[in-house]
């Protein structure tokens, strides 16, 4: 829900309105579907992961577009669901995208998603303060994440710190 929440917020500031945002919504709130193709035991696992596992947990990108391939969506949404794990660097997953190659409201998901994720508990880890979150968002700004979004991210942390925090009502892009 945090990663929706950011996501629409963070669009919102690089000036995403309308059926754009919406979909960013919608790409935010199904990013991971791929990921019921991934034994739980993966994805609960208490430490780290074996190579093998990181191989199929790679996978859940291309499971996620295939399940939402029949679908008529937004090209946003196939977009997000795709290439939200992609990096900067071009050293993230499933295709190896790059620079511009990686679609912006996949560049915002990715930094709602990893923000989330440094933020709340893991069974491997405890979570990070939100300072600390944000700092380790910044060192890998232009390598991992997109500048722009996490700046917009920081942005949003200094004007709204409750919908970082998860402690307002989640706010919703659709009516």
């Amino acid at each position: 829900e945090r990663v929706r929440v950011l996501s629409v917020e963070i669009a919102k500031r690089l000036g995403y309105e309308g059926r754009e945002l919406e979909a960013i919504e919608v790409g935010a709130l199904l990013h991971d579907i791929g990921k019921i193709g991934v034994p739980e035991s993966i994805l609960n696992k208490p430490g780290p992961l074996s190579d093998e596992e990181w191989a199929e947990m790679k996978k859940h990108p291309v499971i996620s577009d295939y399940i939402l391939a029949g679908v008529e969506l937004h090209p946003y949404v196939r977009q997000i669901i795709r290439s939200s794990h992609e990096r900067i660097d071009g050293q993230g997953y499933p295709d190896g995208l790059g620079g511009s190659d990686v679609p912006v409201p996949a560049r915002i998901v990715l930094v709602a998603d990893a923000f989330d994720a440094l933020a709340t508990d893991r069974p491997y880890r405890t979570a990070r303060s939100i300072p600390e979150a944000l700092k380790e968002l910044r060192t890998h700004a232009g390598t991992q994440f997109c500048p722009t979004v996490v700046a917009a991210l920081e942005s949003l942390w200094e004007e709204h710190p409750e919908l970082l925090s998860g402690k307002s009502r989640p706010l919703r892009a659709v009516g």
